[in-house]
């Protein structure tokens, strides 16, 4: 069992690292660029948080790949350096945290393929990640079929998941979808696996109402863009559902057989979890999850007095800042108006811009 000493080690090392974290201020100046080369040269010269790993960036001739790619390799090193920090799950997170990178590049890869253009992961996939994964991401920034992308992941264990696909891996969203929802069922069981054999009592609980609200909202999100979107059957829709979460079955099969989507989020609301949802400010229904678990892990890593949640608690608030600095520098390279990018920035509330 961790001592109190080392726990309190833990828990004043993650907040430490969270108090660095991008300010209202550092967003609103970030709206206040006019080029990706502006705000490359923010983050190098007034953050200190990436000063260093973009200082060998010449922001005069920047390329909004290269700039995303240095910001994700940051905020990948600080998640993974307080899972060594962690005795009971370190060893644990750190695997989720890879895994989850593998797969939202194997996800942005066939969205590629998917619109006919190449991969070309060379900046959004750093070199720094290759010794920890057993795809060939070289080969992945090269793929331009679905043939090569499958000899890309062949040895690792979403080569054996995607080989159902063999001969529609590119066949339309609604495939897209259920290969997402076959890799993050993967990932998902994995994790809960870990949270069972390695966690107890309060520790175990809080862990659940992450992993549970993200994955109920995720299931939610999925049926709302189903019906919204594509004409599909009741049985297909359950197909794409994520195992786990607190969801009862009788509300998803009303969601599901929602004559709209817009009854489906009326019975949401009807839920433990919907009734919730008016407490956390969206404008758009899939920004939901995300947003839902930033309020829960902002509130775990100030008062959590559990090492495991306040650490993970942590690796989820920098994939919102990630997320938050991405769609700011996309923003301003396709000159999309403050307010419409100020829409889908994920902030406390609080200390809203």
């Amino acid at each position: 069992m961790i001592s109190k000493f080392s726990s309190n080690v833990i828990l004043s090392k993650v907040r430490t690292m969270y108090s660095r974290r991008m300010s209202p201020k550092d967003y609103n100046t970030m709206l206040g660029c006019k080029t990706v080369g502006e705000i490359a040269s923010f983050l190098k010269q007034q953050s200190s948080e990436y000063s260093q790993i973009l200082l060998s960036l010449d922001e005069s001739d920047v390329h909004r790949g290269q700039l995303e790619s240095l910001i994700r390799k940051k905020i990948f090193k600080d998640s993974i350096s307080i899972c060594r920090y962690e005795l009971s799950t370190g060893e644990h997170f750190f695997e989720y945290v890879i895994k989850r990178t593998e797969i939202e590049q194997i996800l942005h890869t066939i969205r590629l393929l998917l619109a006919g253009r190449s991969p070309d992961l060379i900046y959004t996939m750093p070199i720094f990640f290759t010794k920890h994964t057993s795809i060939d991401f070289p080969l992945l920034t090269r793929v331009n079929s679905q043939e090569e992308f499958l000899k890309a992941i062949e040895k690792s264990d979403y080569g054996r998941i995607l080989s159902e696909f063999k001969t529609q891996l590119c066949n339309g969203d609604e495939v897209l979808t259920e290969i997402e929802t076959k890799l993050y069922s993967y990932l998902y069981d994995r994790i809960y696996k870990v949270v069972q054999k390695h966690t107890r009592g309060n520790t175990k609980e809080e862990l659940h109402k992450i992993f549970d609200s993200y994955l109920d909202l995720f299931n939610f999100v999925n049926v709302i863009r189903m019906k919204r979107y594509y004409n599909m059957s009741t049985r297909d829709m359950k197909a794409i559902l994520l195992p786990f979460g607190t969801l009862k079955q009788k509300h998803l099969h009303a969601m599901i057989t929602a004559s709209d989507y817009k009854e489906a989020i009326n019975i949401m609301k009807t839920t433990s979890i919907g009734k919730k949802l008016d407490e956390v400010n969206y404008n758009f229904v899939d920004g939901l999850p995300l947003r839902f678990i930033y309020k829960i892990c902002n509130h775990y890593i100030r008062f959590s007095s559990n090492p495991s949640v306040v650490m993970f608690s942590y690796i989820n608030l920098t994939r919102v800042e990630l997320s938050n600095i991405i769609n700011i520098i996309e923003g301003v390279r396709y000159k999309v108006p403050r307010e419409e990018i100020l829409k889908i920035l994920i902030l406390d509330q609080r200390k809203a811009l």
